[in-house]
């Protein structure tokens, strides 16, 4: 085992150095670790070989040998993991364990090697159909997609992203998401234009070199641009044509299959950016639209007893939060008592109308 490999593993227990690598961590966090990187040549070629572990390549081939190639790869570092199986408890302290890790992040990095490789030699049909990724993200968790030529698309809990990798090669690259996610799109490399669209199920998104945030939740699409230019294109249903609108950057849209119009405002963008940073903002955020947002976000339902508290508003920040931290943050700002009635079932109500447990 080479030394990088050796401190790789060393970094692979440290949330923080996860943080950073996925890309995930705060500015703070994320210039302590470039600071780390720029200390010696040897930090910079552990950073080369985690971002080889951790994001494979976008140009994946699926060739049948690349499949065997790497299906036999996978049994070796399955073969190795078993023979130093042990209780979860003393894995973390085990040389065997560790050994057979670094077994595994050798192989990896072989694997990966060998995939762009086999990417790079193989020839490229013209006019193949691009073949197709899903990438799904659960509850309460997040997806980073990093491609090989800069760009990145980042995906909020509760989204789909069907993409080809292949594509981003290409003058026209299109992507389907449902739920939110994050671009930062990068122009294409030698220059030529690229046509980059995103569909979602009111309408499609075009760009240039841009940075931007999509969310398809709650029956429509919201766009918000950070910077560079957009086009977005929706069916007016009153005209049954297409309709073409151009959004300019600070500028929020939205926009459903089901209404005529596009409704514009001028926003703060890192209200709906905050995320990113494992953060949720508020700002005079009704309650009723924060419930919305719990429940795509964690997966459960909550109620209000009394109608009236949708509309008391909330103002604040949160890093980080699950879903209990959350909940005791409202019941602290609102003075509310929040009880969970059932599995995933929340309700909310004025503190003197409501017992433990019981409506």
């Amino acid at each position: 085992m080479s030394e990088e490999e050796q401190i790789l593993l060393d970094l692979l227990d440290d949330p923080s150095f996860n943080r950073w690598i996925n890309g995930e961590a705060g500015r703070t966090e994320q210039k302590r670790w470039e600071n780390w990187q720029e200390e010696s040549p040897l930090h910079a070629r552990v950073r080369k070989k985690a971002d080889m572990l951790y994001n494979l390549p976008m140009e994946e081939s699926r060739g049948s040998d690349l499949q065997q190639e790497l299906k036999q790869l996978q049994e070796r570092i399955d073969e190795r993991n078993n023979i130093f199986q042990l209780p979860d408890k003393t894995r973390q302290s085990s040389t065997g364990y560790r050994w057979a890790v670094a077994a595994s992040i050798a192989l990896l990095i072989a694997m990966v090697a060998a995939i762009t490789l086999f990417t790079q030699q193989q020839p490229k049909k013209a006019n193949s159909e691009p073949l197709y990724s899903n990438v799904e993200v659960g509850y309460g968790e997040k997806a980073n997609l990093k491609i090989s030529d800069g760009s990145r698309i980042r995906l909020n809990a509760n989204s789909t992203l069907r993409y080809s990798p292949e594509q981003f090669n290409r003058a026209l690259v299109e992507v389907w998401l449902e739920g939110e996610a994050h671009f930062s799109i990068t122009r294409n490399p030698d220059g030529k234009n690229r046509n980059f669209i995103v569909h979602t199920p009111d309408g499609d998104i075009h760009i240039l070199g841009t940075r931007f945030n999509v969310n398809t939740r709650f029956d429509r699409t919201g766009v918000v641009l950070e910077e560079g230019s957009l086009e977005i294109l929706f069916k007016d249903p009153a005209k049954g044509k297409p309709e073409n609108f151009k959004l300019k950057p600070g500028q929020r849209a939205q926009f459903s299959s089901s209404q005529s119009d596009i409704q514009l405002q001028e926003v703060d963008t890192l209200l709906y950016t905050a995320w990113l940073d494992g953060k949720l903002e508020f700002r005079e955020t009704p309650l009723s639209d924060l419930i919305k947002n719990i429940e795509q976000t964690y997966g459960v339902s909550v109620e209000v007893q009394d109608s009236t508290l949708s509309k008391k508003k909330i103002s604040g920040s949160l890093r980080n939060p699950d879903l209990q931290t959350l909940l005791e943050g409202v019941e602290a700002v609102l003075n509310v008592t929040i009880v969970e009635q059932k599995d995933n079932l929340f309700l909310i109500a004025r503190k003197q109308n409501i017992n433990k447990g019981k409506i």
